[in-house]
């Protein structure tokens, strides 16, 4: 019996599309958060932020899927993105960030859009597990650029843990997509035969990494 034929992308519907549709709602989400911000409506704003995740995660996940996720790589200051990244997130959350100092000089050459949507979603999930803090930090370390997103929780279950995060990956969950995501993209950074990856792990809450090369 032969298989059914896979479905495939047609004129109808593509990658562009779609990307059009989505940047349409998140410009009409863009002007809710606006609205919510000026009436200093928290509530309204963080429910317009986990939309606006979700539609950035389906437009990266539809790419992945269909082997169309690439990354365009620049010079990037890592520390002044984790600044800006708590600025933007600090308003919408009940938990403290802090930012961890580091180099100033240091360079990473990154997918900027990319990274900051998994560091994104690595603080949206710390926010729902975290006591009272999130801290970010970003180091080198043998010829890697190192992001860390932890937190003051219980820390991932022991199966995650043991599963080096395959199980997280393989989940329908926001979290499982979300580090799925964040793994796709942290292989698709190659650098001299080296491959990006991610990390959990527990050390006084969770811990997510994020290696560069």
């Amino acid at each position: 019996m032969n298989k059914p034929e896979q479905i495939r992308t047609n004129e109808f519907f593509n990658v562009d599309i779609a990307a059009a549709y989505i940047h349409d709602v998140k410009n009409n989400l863009n002007f809710l958060m606006t609205k919510a911000d000026l009436e200093q409506d928290m509530e309204a704003m963080q429910v317009l932020m986990d939309a606006d995740f979700k539609l950035n995660n389906l437009l990266v996940l539809y790419k992945a899927q269909g082997d169309m996720l690439s990354v365009q790589v620049d010079a990037v200051s890592p520390l002044s993105m984790l600044r800006m990244l708590a600025v933007s997130y600090q308003p919408i959350t009940k938990k403290q960030l802090i930012v961890q100092e580091g180099d100033e000089s240091l360079i990473a050459y990154i997918d900027q859009g990319l990274i900051e949507l998994c560091l994104g979603n690595a603080i949206h999930n710390a926010d729902r597990f975290a006591r009272d803090e999130i801290h970010l930090s970003v180091k080198a370390e043998e010829g890697m650029t190192v992001f860390k997103v932890s937190d003051d929780g219980d820390g991932y279950p022991a199966n995650i843990i043991a599963s080096g995060g395959s199980q997280v990956a393989k989940s329908s969950s926001s979290s499982g997509l979300g580090f799925y995501l964040s793994s796709k993209i942290a292989s698709q950074h190659v650098n001299n035969g080296e491959q990006g990856f991610i990390r959990l792990r527990n050390d006084g809450g969770a811990v997510f990494e994020m290696f560069l090369p």
